[in-house]
C-alpha cells in the first residue's frame, strides 16, 4: 500500500501536465466551433497529439519499472514519445501562429 502511494506521488507532477493539455484542449476547440479554418483544425491535431503523449509520459515510467522492462528499452519509448510529443507541440504552435496572423490582418484591414 505504502509503495502504491508513493508511485502515485511521483507521478503528481505528471498528472498536472495531463491536466495541462486537457484545458488546452479548449482552446483549438473553441476556435473550430467559432470559426472552422484550417489553422485551428491543425491545433487540434496537434493537441491531439499532445495528450495520448501526455499520458504516455506520466504512466509508462512506473508502468515500465514494474513490468521489469529494460532501462534501454524504456529509455527507446521515451525517445519516440518524445519526437512524436515535439511534432504535436509544432503542429499545435504553427496552428496557433496562423491563426493569430488571420485574425490580427482582419482586425487591421478593418
Amino acid at each position: 500500500m505504502e509503495e502504491t502511494t508513493s508511485d502515485l506521488l511521483r507521478a503528481l507532477p505528471a498528472l498536472f501536465g495531463i491536466l495541462f493539455h486537457v484545458a488546452l484542449l479548449a482552446v483549438p476547440l473553441y476556435c473550430v466551433i467559432k470559426r472552422p479554418t484550417a489553422p485551428a483544425y491543425v491545433m487540434l491535431v496537434g493537441e491531439a497529439v499532445g495528450i495520448p503523449s501526455a499520458f504516455f509520459s506520466a504512466w509508462f515510467g512506473v508502468w515500465g519499472i514494474h513490468a521489469n522492462l529494460p532501462m534501454e528499452e524504456i529509455s527507446r519509448y521515451f525517445g519516440v514519445m518524445g519526437v512524436i510529443s515535439n511534432i504535436g507541440a509544432l503542429m499545435f504552435a504553427c496552428g496557433f501562429l496562423l491563426f493569430l496572423h488571420d485574425a490580427l490582418r482582419k482586425r487591421v484591414s478593418i
